[in-house]
């Protein structure tokens, strides 16, 4: 008696088996996008399992799956979709674009907007949060690390020193390798002077910018970029657009920034001469205005003013050859004097 039971229950289960297995149904179909072409890579899952495949390369896919099941289609860009298995072993999809991931636009020229992917060429969108957070007063500086191809070197440590950018590196030898600055549809200067080792250093025009009024900024890289801007968009082009007025209620927002500069050890540096070279074999006194950095000019107990106060570089007028001026011996000035002392350690 025990034996032909448990003959009964083994019979059962082998047909409950056999049923659930007969009522799945291998689902086959093509998944198309609305112009009709296939899409490869579509994930496909039965809605509340794990069970998933993926279309082929020619968007073809086949699952098992039961009546009722939903199986769910999802693509990167299109929209979500789900389907209810039939009857019908066969089912065709139709993916339709995802309006609101496709909302990312970039400005490619004279403030055209474009979709990334619509564009022949690379564009790195860099948000006002991004800019907004660094902290840096240049722009130059706020760009380093937040686009691809982006290079940033600052010229010096100091406080308001120039900063130089390049795309995907330098493509001259003796012209300029930095890239055209646009804001707003308007081309701006963006050059520094006075960087080189005989000079003083400049900031680069691009510190005018305030910040806080950048809506984004979209970095175009490639030869494509420039067809609107002719060979000064060779190295590349920086599209700044500007916060524009909202419909809505007012609002006001209010953001400062405060920096200190400390000196950690200054050069020694030595009193004795003036700046200037041998001229004709005799040392001579070179000013400013000359920009020359050489320090082989005359002792400067041998020079004086000459009482020219229109000269811009000292109220005492230009230093030239004792005897030849008002009296009045030139100072040698203490460069520490220009820090406060306390910031000297």
């Amino acid at each position: 008696m025990k034996s032909n039971f448990t003959r009964f229950l083994t019979l059962l289960l082998a047909l409950i088996v056999q049923i659930s297995f007969a009522q799945e149904q291998p689902v086959t179909g093509t998944v198309t996008d609305e112009s009709g072409l296939p899409l490869p890579g579509v994930n496909i899952i039965i809605k509340g399992s794990t069970t998933g495949v993926q279309s082929d390369f020619d968007g073809n896919y086949s699952i098992n799956a039961q009546q009722g099941d939903v199986l769910v289609f999802s693509f990167i860009g299109l929209v979500r979709t789900e389907q209810t298995v039939g009857t019908s072993k066969s089912m065709n999809v139709v993916m339709k674009a995802d309006a609101a991931q496709l909302d990312e636009v970039v400005v490619t020229a004279l403030g055209v907007k474009s979709t990334p992917r619509s564009v022949s060429y690379a564009v790195e969108n860099v948000s006002a949060e991004d800019i907004e957070n660094t902290g840096e007063t240049n722009l130059v500086n706020s760009l380093a690390s937040k686009a691809a191809g982006v290079s940033v070197v600052s010229a010096s440590g100091s406080v308001g020193a120039s900063s130089n950018i390049r795309i995907r590196g330098n493509t001259s030898i003796g012209r300029s390798n930095s890239p055209l600055f646009i804001v707003d549809g308007v081309p701006i200067d963006n050059s520094a002077t006075g960087n080189a080792t005989g000079g003083t250093d400049n900031s680069n025009r691009a510190i005018d910018i305030n910040q806080n009024d950048i809506a984004s900024i979209d970095v175009l890289k490639g030869t494509a970029a420039q067809t609107l801007y002719g060979l000064r968009a060779a190295n590349g082009v920086i599209i700044i657009t500007t916060k524009k007025g909202l419909t809505g209620a007012p609002s006001v927002s209010v953001s400062s920034s405060l920096q200190f500069s400390e000196v950690s050890q200054l050069p020694d540096l030595q009193r004795e001469f003036a700046q200037g070279r041998p001229v004709g074999g005799e040392p001579t006194y070179r000013g400013p205005e000359t920009r020359e950095g050489f320090s082989w000019g005359p002792r400067i107990s041998a020079l004086e003013y000459d009482g020219d106060t229109s000269y811009p570089y000292s109220r005492f007028g230009r230093l030239v050859p004792e005897g030849e001026g008002n009296g009045t011996p030139a100072n040698s000035y203490n460069h520490s004097d220009f820090f406060c002392d306390w910031c000297i350690k």
